[in-house]
């Protein structure tokens, strides 16, 4: 591993301007962690661990894949499927008007295996723009001007939720994908506690107010991909985040080829793996019940999505046209660049440490040391 700055602790979480995690072939290297620290390799799960939810991808059709008989993922968030402010600036290229639709979503044979399946999340654009998205989910109506539409996924997880909305509190959560490789198309593997999701909130917060942690992020501008791992409170507020990014060596190596990316969750840690190997952590003291670091303990609902970040010019967010004057040049060519994912799981430990840690990925706390009996006085 190289770091743009003295090898610093990954427990250190830096803006993503002032760190660079450099991965060369795929692989990291170690990190400066202690000795004793978390092991910089994830362990092997499958003796201490169970899956909880797990996907393939493996169906006949999208709507089997989005049965709601079956109920295990829904195409758009819990608030819907589509956004339109008129007076946001640049339209459709903005980050305030998006539409995710079922359309945008194919199941398609692995690159890796044809016997196997994958589900692709696309980016589309329409030289004549949309005027409605439709709501799969609720029915609802966005009018507005779509030029461009993407595919999402939510996991409807409901062995935890006493929540309004499905969502996950705690756990080991796992991606195998390709990740677009076009300028200024987005992709993430995330969780979220807005907008549905319940749980203690922290002191001074208030309804509406929410979590989000970010298994990845990833853009690709100026012919490089970064890949951004956060822990994000009120991101869409105050937006107070934690943040470590990293890029590959080749700017093409995470859309050419499979990797593996991992998120570990728990009341004490949150560690990001890539291919297995260590690259970010947060964790709360040993010996403390404190939550130190603000590990959030809400539940949250796992998305998969994909977003625009493209407008055909060299990713100027308000491109124009030859007058130099009329704004939102959408002549722009249909990306054909999914982000393409192999399988998600989660895991849950099969029993906890008797100290209430989780076995493999938590430090297990230490023994507190009663003092020593004071020496009988002669007489």
């Amino acid at each position: 591993m190289r770091l743009s700055a003295a090898h610093m602790p990954c427990e250190s979480f830096m803006p993503p301007n002032n760190r660079f995690l450099y991965i060369v072939a795929g692989l990291l290297c170690a990190t400066s962690a202690p000795v004793g620290a978390q092991p910089t390799i994830l362990p092997t799960l499958a003796s201490q661990y169970r899956i909880v939810f797990a996907e393939d991808f493996r169906y006949s059709s999208v709507d089997s894949l989005l049965s709601p008989h079956l109920r295990k993922w829904a195409p758009e968030h819990t608030w819907g499927n589509a956004n339109w402010i008129a007076s946001t600036p640049c339209g459709n290229i903005g980050t305030d008007n998006v539409a995710y639709r079922r359309e945008d979503i194919r199941l398609v044979p692995n690159p890796d295996d044809p016997r196997d399946q994958c589900v692709a999340l696309d980016f589309n654009y329409h030289a004549e723009p949309l005027r409605q998205v439709t709501s799969a989910r609720t029915g609802k109506v966005t009018t507005g001007e779509f030029y461009k539409t993407s595919g999402m996924l939510r996991a409807l997880f409901r062995g935890d939720s006493l929540c309004t909305e499905e969502g996950f509190r705690y756990g080991i959560f796992e991606i195998r994908c390709r990740v677009p490789n076009i300028s200024g198309l987005q992709a993430a593997f995330w969780l979220w506690s807005g907008n549905g999701a319940c749980g203690p909130l922290p002191a001074g917060w208030t309804a509406g107010d929410s979590w989000e942690i970010d298994g990845f992020e990833t853009i690709n501008t100026n012919g490089r991909r970064d890949f951004f791992s956060t822990l994000q409170a009120n991101a869409l507020g105050g937006h107070r985040r934690r943040v470590g990014n990293y890029y590959f060596r080749s700017a093409d190596e995470p859309a050419v080829r499979f990797h593996t990316y991992t998120l570990v969750w728990t009341p004490r840690t949150l560690a990001w793996y890539l291919d297995g190997k260590l690259y970010k952590r947060l964790r709360n003291p040993r010996n403390s019940d404190r939550n130190q670091v603000g590990i959030p303990d809400q539940e949250m609902g796992l998305l998969l999505s994909t977003h625009y970040q493209w407008d055909c010019k060299n990713n100027y967010h308000c491109p124009v046209l030859p007058d130099s004057v009329t704004r939102n040049d959408q002549q722009c060519p249909q990306p054909n660049d999914p982000f393409l994912v192999d399988y998600v799981r989660v895991y849950r430990p099969v029993a906890l440490n008797s100290d209430g840690t989780w076995p493999l990925v938590d430090r297990p706390r230490q023994p507190r040391r009663l003092p020593a009996p004071a020496k009988e006085q002669a007489r």
